[in-house]
């Protein structure tokens, strides 16, 4: 027989309406927030794109857009749902998600390996080496995404893992803000982390602990964006990009 224990903070139990109450404002609040971030970023190059701008966008960044805007749009909506105690739906369209999902990463990977084919990458950065930051997002995203479906009869670890990665694939329209061009890796990583700093925070002040999901797929994230920086450097990545360009 298992025992349901209320989350409590400072040895004061917390009254789990309320607590759903919370979670349901952090949550949504955040997928607008993440959705905000993504229009401004895109919106000179994609979404407020001036006819006839230069470069030209090819079919499978046109593509791509269109999947990321989609998940960015469903996860919002998706929480919405569970705010508006609509679960039932929301679960439906979990299937639409976990699909997506998959095509999100699979995008992801073909995006970055064409942005090497092309040269493509921030002045003064080697195209080889730039692509390390997006095949690792991939990298780091696909796991979430996967861990978070299998999880989804757990709504605690399942959202968490949603969120996670969803900041996890922040880092391209950060980019293309002006301080991400002016500052690079320390403003967009620095936003990504800071946005899970959030999480963090809010599990720890309506909780009193951070849920493993933030100490596991969190440090996950965390720990990639240095990795990326370095292991883009090496000989063994150029020669593996090489690969992939010839594949």
């Amino acid at each position: 027989m298992s025992i349901s224990v209320s989350p409590t903070v400072a040895g004061q139990v917390i009254d789990p309406v309320r607590l759903r109450r919370y979670d349901r404002v952090f949550y949504t609040g955040m997928s607008l927030l993440m959705l905000a971030i993504v229009f401004v970023g895109f919106s000179p190059t994609f979404y407020s794109r001036a006819p006839g701008a230069q470069p030209e966008l090819y079919s499978l960044s046109i593509v791509h857009g269109i999947v990321f805007s989609c998940w960015m749009v469903l996860f919002a909506a998706q929480t919405s749902l569970v705010a508006a105690r609509r679960t039932s739906v929301h679960r439906r369209l979990g299937v639409l998600g976990a699909c997506l999902a998959a095509v999100v990463v699979a995008l992801g990977f073909a995006m970055g390996v064409t942005a090497a084919k092309l040269g493509n990458g921030p002045p003064g950065v080697d195209p080889k080496a730039f692509v390390a930051t997006p095949l690792f997002d991939m990298l780091v995203l696909g796991p979430l995404f996967a861990t978070a479906i299998y999880y989804r009869r757990a709504p605690e670890m399942h959202k968490r893992l949603m969120l996670i990665g969803t900041i996890s694939m922040l880092g391209a329209a950060l980019a293309r803000m002006s301080f991400g061009r002016q500052y690079g890796p320390l403003f967009f990583f620095g936003v990504t982390d800071l946005l899970l700093l959030m999480g963090v925070i809010f599990d720890k002040v309506t909780r009193g602990q951070v849920h493993k999901a933030y100490v596991v797929g969190g440090l996950a994230l965390v720990i990639s964006q240095p990795l990326r920086l370095f292991v883009g450097r090496t000989e063994a990545w150029h020669r593996f990009i090489d690969v992939l360009i010839r594949a």
